[in-house]
């Protein structure tokens, strides 16, 4: 049984190695050759161009080299992750998906606020600039739909089921989907979001409500960075003569509703069904487990390089 998986479990350490390459030195590369230094990462080219490179070109080189198997316990057969929703679990995963956005959400003000308060930082933080309908629909699938169909089907559905236990499946659909992201603030959200992901899955074994879970997040994100700004988020707060104190009020407001929305979060994720995955590799060889960490060690040094 082992013999017949190292094949696959080396093809997913390849998709690893080429998606930390491409995120973090090719696509950086293309994108200062031909526009220079100053890249919007939210820009419509670079978010399309990204999730071809990042994610699309290992896709398609997993395809390739793989050996046509139709066994349903194939690696790559993902057939048990989908399985038919039940009512209860999609309204579950619907309200999740609010909750998450809210940890989210006011996690990232909290520490923002809490810098503000900590530094006496006076000047400008940028708004988002207006954004036409027309944007608005592109960015919504690029943004919104492409991004959510295309991580959870790898981190929580190719990398989740090529793992050998909980340990390894915590590793593999967490790190590797934390560490693609930057800057840093950008990978503590995404670190917090796959942890949240990662708690479903292994709770359901069904993909289909982290499909949900991961839309309203984005959707929820993208509305909230261009249309809806809250009173107390650091782009109103720095128009205005705002005392320490009063940011210290605010950084506690936010962590309180971190606070009650990730008990919900617990609450909510114990009303789904408890289902138990079936790992298909029993164990990991020696080679197996030095591919691993020869790979982490690359996906760390890089994305350290990134942030500095």
């Amino acid at each position: 049984m082992m013999k017949k998986y190292n094949k696959s479990v080396l093809i997913i350490f390849i998709y690893l190695l080429l998606s930390i390459l491409f995120s973090h030195i090719i696509l950086p590369f293309i994108f200062t050759s031909l526009y220079g230094e100053d890249v919007e990462t939210n820009d419509v080219k670079f978010v399309l161009l990204s999730q071809l490179i990042v994610y699309i070109i290992p896709i398609l080189a997993i395809l390739f080299f793989t050996e046509k198997n139709k066994e349903k316990k194939s690696l790559y057969f993902l057939g048990n992750l989908f399985e038919k929703p039940t009512k209860r679990g999609l309204i579950i995963s619907f309200v999740i998906g609010f909750v998450i956005f809210a940890v989210i959400k006011f996690f990232n003000l909290f520490y923002l606020d809490l810098l503000l308060a900590v530094t006496n930082f006076n000047g400008l933080i940028e708004e988002a600039p207006e954004l036409p309908f027309k944007s608005f629909l592109i960015l919504f699938f690029v943004l919104t739909a492409l991004p959510c169909l295309i991580e959870e089907t790898l981190h929580r559905g190719l990398l989740y089921q090529s793992s050998s236990g909980k340990k390894s499946a915590l590793l593999l659909s967490v790190l590797p989907f934390t560490l693609l992201h930057t800057p840093l603030d950008t990978a503590i959200t995404a670190l917090l979001i796959s942890l949240f992901l990662f708690f479903i899955i292994n709770r359901t074994d069904n993909i289909i409500y982290l499909y949900i879970v991961h839309f309203i997040n984005n959707f929820l994100s993208l509305i909230f960075t261009y249309y809806i700004i809250l009173p107390f988020e650091p782009q109103k707060l720095t128009k205005t003569i705002v005392l320490s104190s009063e940011l210290y009020v605010y950084a506690l407001i936010s962590l309180i509703i971190v606070i009650i929305s990730s008990m919900l979060f617990v609450f909510l994720i114990r009303l789904f069904e408890k289902k138990e995955h079936k790992y298909l590799i029993a164990k990991y060889t020696k080679i197996d487990k030095i591919l691993m960490i020869f790979v982490f060690i690359i996906y760390i040094f890089l994305f350290v390089v990134r942030l500095l």
